[in-house]
C-alpha cells in the first residue's frame, strides 16, 4: 500500500484486533515489500529454488526469479509455507517418537 493506504489499514487494525488484528494479517507499505522480496531473491539466487517451483509447475521457468513484485509474490509464498511445513515437519519428528498419524497440508491461493 502506499503511505496514505498503510495508515488506514493500520487504524482498522486497530479498531477491530479480534477480526483483523495484527496477528491475522499483514499490513505493509509497498516499497517495504519490493525491497523485502528483491533481498529474499538475492538471498535465493542460485539456491535452484526457481527451478524446483517450474519443474512443480508452480511458476513458469523464469518468472519467480524476476524482479517485478507481482509475478515473484507468489513464488516467495510458496517458498515460505514450504520452509514452514519443513520446520513444522522436523519439530514434530524431534519431539514426538510416534509421528505416523502426523499430517500436514498445505494450501496456496492466488
Amino acid at each position: 500500500m502506499d503511505q496514505a493506504l498503510y495508515a488506514i489499514g493500520k487504524q482498522i487494525q486497530w479498531n477491530s484486533p479480534e477480526l483483523l488484528g495484527e496477528d491475522k494479517y499483514v499490513v505493509m507499505m509497498g516499497h517495504i515489500e519490493m525491497a523485502g522480496l528483491k533481498m529474499l531473491g538475492d538471498l535465493v539466487e542460485g539456491s535452484g529454488r526457481c527451478e524446483a517451483l517450474a519443474q512443480a509447475n508452480v511458476a513458469v521457468d523464469g518468472s519467480a526469479d524476476t524482479s517485478h513484485v507481482g509475478k515473484t509474490r507468489r513464488a516467495h509464498q510458496v517458498t515460505a509455507a514450504t520452509l514452514h511445513i519443513l520446520q513444522r515437519r522436523a519439530y514434530i519428528d524431534s519431539h514426538v517418537s510416534d509421528t505416523s498419524d502426523q499430517t500436514t497440508e498445505i494450501v496456496v491461493t492466488q
